[in-house]
């Protein structure tokens, strides 16, 4: 009995690994940024433009061919406010320079 249970629980493991490649597939793209104030990275169709911080939180503008799109953080803000997410795009802040005019971190686009 204990031998199927515990055969279970490893395919169940197995299982749920698998759904969750999908997160990484193929044509997935990451870039590291380091960013002043007014400055951008662009990534697939994405353009991400630090704004500054208020509050201890960095703010950026995110643009899709051109068109703003979403003011990041979203209101409310995110339960980790170093972690941001659009769609199928997601921000992780990694570093802010103590006066706020620099921002460090990746952006992934899945």
């Amino acid at each position: 009995m204990k031998k199927t249970i515990l055969g279970m629980a490893l395919i169940v493991a197995v299982i749920g690994g698998l759904i969750s490649l999908p997160r990484f597939a193929v044509g997935a793209e990451q870039v590291s940024f380091s960013l002043a104030v007014g400055q951008s990275v662009t990534v697939a169709n994405y353009t991400l433009q630090f704004t500054g911080v208020a509050g201890g939180l960095p703010y950026y503008d995110l643009y899709r061919l051109g068109s703003l799109v979403a003011h990041l953080p979203s209101n409310p803000i995110p339960p980790n406010p170093s972690q941001y997410g659009y769609q199928n795009l997601f921000v992780e802040t990694t570093a802010i320079t103590t006066d706020g005019m620099k921002a460090t971190g990746t952006i992934n686009v899945m």
